[in-house]
Parts: structure tokens; sequence; C-alpha cells
């Protein structure tokens, strides 16, 4: 009766709520307790996948900046000095020895519809002996204004074309923001589970720890039964196997507290130094005994809420209107090479800068000319493999997105099914718990009145070790598999939290169908 009254004590819910120091909290070094909020807001911030997956967003941005610039005004300027000498042909083409200075200077600008624009300044000072009869100036001034302006007529043509080009870019930047903010949606549930996973290691070894106590209460009674002449000593074999196996399950139990800690550690800390390793993790959940009965939408509803806010179906959306628009592209690249030019040139020459600048500037001497150039490649074997690869490219983004609407729809579905599942599993969970219970208890006593045996209550002291083990499993699930819904529905963020409730699972009597079910 003493080792009946004794395991009783040991089964209240009290014993099993205290909360027993746990070894590896006492290895030493810095403490963070953390609640799960906060691993949120530490993961979204020092994450190391998640900073350089916006490093990425960042190139994409300077990339969608290379392209824009091409569109910016150009100054040009070159200078040369040069001396040469001609032979004498005859009496109007005498030998000239000459020397001077040159200058181009200008600007250049390449317009969205395919157009280049150039105008430039060319100003020469000579310095010439000519050995003639003929008069001819020693130096002077000559050059020329010139502006003109090509324009393509069929291929790469028109501003529909380079304006493409433009948001093709920009859907990259708008792909890479999307990536970034799935990314970090996925990286947070990866937070939540493993923050979930600590949170069992440390309450399971809690669960292990009073097991091995009542095995080591067992094998004192075992002990003293010995010395009153009550029991065998062989009888302590059995209860000596089970305190090792317990002892066992312990050390298991220590090692997967510090696996847990530690992949949740690379999860939520920059890791400047490898100091971070020796920060000790404390979540500051509490199960309790209470479990919340989350609301579960409807599967349908629940789809067109994902379609809507699902990151990574923005960013296919995008990579099929990337492949429309360069299809666009190379449809019209097909077409033959057709290109305008038209010129301006006021050219002037002068002994003297002020009259050069006059005539130059006043356009006193204008040229005019207007240049057709056709290329047609014959075959156009290139252009014609790029636009059926265009075609290709498109229908593969399209399918694309639709293998990932039909994913989405399943990972809907099996959430809201997993969500269903954990709730009742809970409920069993409890019952399984509360029978281990009662079950040891019962054959406690009956060990007292000598109607049973040591292998016997060890047998059901194992049954509510796992039976515990299970119920803090639910639990705990049941909690991840929301997080794992918002995360399906593209919703979670740092500020995510559980929803509060006054409904909780105390009972069978929850026999709701899953959501899907009910439609």
């Amino acid at each position: 009766m003493l080792l009946a009254s004794l395991i009783s004590i040991s089964l209240s819910p009290l014993m099993f709520q205290e909360k027993v120091a746990i070894p590896t909290d006492q290895r030493g070094g810095r403490v963070l307790e953390l609640s799960l909020g906060d691993c949120l807001v530490l993961g979204t911030s020092n994450n190391l996948d998640l900073n350089l997956s916006r490093l990425r967003e960042r190139v994409s941005r300077h990339d969608y900046e290379m392209v824009d610039s091409r569109y910016d005004f150009e100054f040009f300027l070159t200078g040369s000095w040069n001396k040469g000498e001609t032979p004498k042909r005859s009496e109007f083409q005498p030998n000239i020895t000459s020397w001077g200075y040159s200058a181009n200077i200008g600007f250049r600008k390449q317009l969205l519809t395919g157009a280049t624009l150039s105008l430039g300044f060319n100003p020469i000072f000579f310095n010439q002996e000519v050995q003639s009869i003929f008069a001819f100036p020693t130096e002077g001034y000559r050059g020329a204004v010139n502006f003109s302006l090509t324009q393509p007529l069929l291929k790469s043509a028109w501003s529909d074309y380079y304006q493409a080009e433009l948001d093709i870019s920009k859907d990259q930047v708008s792909i890479e923001r999307y990536i970034v903010d799935r990314d970090t949606q996925v990286t947070l549930n990866q937070i939540v589970e493993s923050y979930m996973a600590l949170v069992f290691a440390r309450e399971n070894w809690r669960v292990k720890y009073f097991t091995l106590k009542l095995s080591r209460d067992q094998l004192a009674q075992t002990n003293k039964k010995i010395k009153l002449g009550q029991l065998a000593e062989r009888d302590r074999i059995t209860d000596e196997a089970d305190l090792s196996q317990r002892e066992e399950e312990i050390i298991v139990a220590e090692t997967a507290i510090l696996d847990e800690e530690d992949a949740l550690k690379r999860l939520i800390l920059p890791f400047k130094s490898s100091s971070d390793w020796e920060i000790i993790v404390q979540p500051t959940l509490v199960v309790g005994e209470q479990d919340p009965k989350y609301p579960i939408p409807q599967w349908k509803e629940a789809i067109l809420i994902a379609k809507s806010r699902r990151p990574d179906m923005r960013a296919q959306e995008r990579v099929v209107n990337q492949a429309r628009l360069n299809l666009t592209r190379k449809d019209r690249d097909l077409l033959p090479q057709l290109d305008l030019t038209a010129t301006v040139n006021t050219d002037a020459q002068r002994d003297t800068f002020g009259q050069f600048q006059q005539d130059i500037f006043g356009a006193l001497f204008p040229d005019y000319g207007i240049r057709l150039d056709l290329v047609v490649p014959i075959g156009n074997r290139l252009a014609r493999n790029a636009f059926e690869r265009g075609k290709l490219e498109l229908e593969q983004a399209q399918r694309a997105y639709r293998i990932l609407e039909v994913d989405v729809e399943r990972q809907v579905r099996q959430v809201l099914r997993n969500l269903w599942t954990l709730e009742k599993s809970t409920l069993a969970a409890k019952q399984s718990v509360r029978l281990a219970e009662d079950n040891l208890e019962t054959e406690t006593i009956k060990l007292g009145l000598g109607s049973s045996t040591a292998f016997e209550v060890q047998r059901r002291n194992t049954e509510l070790s796992d039976a515990r083990s299970r119920l803090l499993q639910a639990r705990l699930d049941y909690r991840t598999s929301w997080f794992n819904l918002q995360a399906v529905l593209g919703q979670l963020g740092e500020d995510s939290d559980l929803p509060t409730t006054t409904e909780f699972l105390d009972g069978p009597k929850s026999g709701a169908k899953p959501a899907e079910e009910k439609e």
C-alpha cells in the first residue's frame, strides 16, 4: 500500500506540471528567454538565408536601372592633334605642310522608339604652308555642326518593342521581391516548427524525468521488500533493467533538446561570430492543459485567399507576363531591318574664330540628307528559331503557373485536413493519458496487494510515458499546423500569432467534419 500511495502522488497533475530544472540549461552561457513572437521577429531580421535572398532582390533592381540607363543622355568629347604633308600634284594641288587641332563634342541619346539621336560640334584649327603661286590661307578654322536621327521602321522599332524590355526587367524586380516574401513566409514557418520542436523536446524531457522517478521509486520499494525478506534478490533485476532503460531515454531526451536548440538558433541568430552557438534558448511558451479550438475556414474560401495572397503565385504570374512580352519582341524581330536616317549639317571655314562661329551657328551653309538602309536576312533562321523558342517559353511559364495553382490547392486541402485530424488526435491523446494513469494506478495497487508483478507496473509506466509524449506532440502539432495554414494562405508574418478563442477541446463532443467534407 505504501508503494501505491507513493506512485499515486507521483502521477498527480501537480507533479507533472512541476518545472524541474533541465540539465542542458545549467551548462553556462547567455540565456535568451524567447516567446514565439520574439523568434519570428529575430528570424525576419537575422536569418542568413533571408538576407541572402534580399541581396538578390537588390541585384535585380540594379539590373533594371542598367536597362533603363541606356535611354540617358550621353556626352562625348574627343580631341586630337595632327601634322602631315601632301605631295604636289599640280598648281591647283600644291605641296602642303600642315598641323592643327581638332575636337568633337556633343550629345547622343537613344529614344524609347529605338531611334538614335546625335548632336555634335566639330571645330578644327589648322596651320599650313602651301608651295603655290595661288593665295592659300596660312591658318584658319573649319568644322561643322552635325545633327542626325536614325529611326528603325520595322525590326527593333517603336516604343512597344523597347517598353517591353523595360517591363520584363521591371517584372524581374517584382519576381525577386515576391520570392523574398515567400522565402520569408517559408522561413517563419520553419521557425515555428523549430520552436515547437524545442518546446516538445524540453517538455518531453520532463515526461521522461518523471517516468525515471517512478522507476527509481519502484526499485527503492523492491529493495526494501528484499531487506524485509518479502522478495528474493533476483526480483530486483527487472526493476534495474527498467531503470537503465529510463536513464537511456533521459540521455536521448537531453540530446534532442540540444539538437532542436541548435536548429532554432540557426534560423533566428545572425551568427556574426561562432559564440552565438553558446547561447541558451529557453522558450516561454506554456502548453497548458486546455487546448483551444481554432477556427478553420472552408477549403474553397481558403483556396481563394491563397491564390490572391501567395507571393509565389504572384511571382509566377510575372514570369508568364515576361514570356508574353518577350514573345512580342521576338515576333517583331522576324521583320526585315529598315532604318531611316535624317541628317542636317552646317559647314564653315574662316580665317578668324569669330567669323567661323557666325557662319556655323547661323547655319549659312546647311546640308540636308535622308537615307534608307534595308537588310533582309536570307532564311531568317535565327529570328524564326528565337520566335519558336519564345512560344515554347510562354507555354512553359503558363503550365508552370497551372502546376503551382494545383499544388497550392492541394496544400490548402492538406493543411485543413491536418488541422481537423490534430483536433481529434488531441482529444484521443487526452483520453489515452487518462486511461494510462488509471491503469498504472490500478496495477500499482494490485502490486501492493500481491496480485500483480513489477513487470506489469513497469509496462503501465511505459504506456503512460508514451501517452503523455503523444499528447504533448499532438498539442504542439495542432498549434504548429495553424501557422502552417497561414503560410499556405500566404499571410504568415513576423506579427502572426495564434488566434484567441473561448472555445476549448475539452472532450469527445467535438465531432465536426473537416471543412472540405462540409462542402
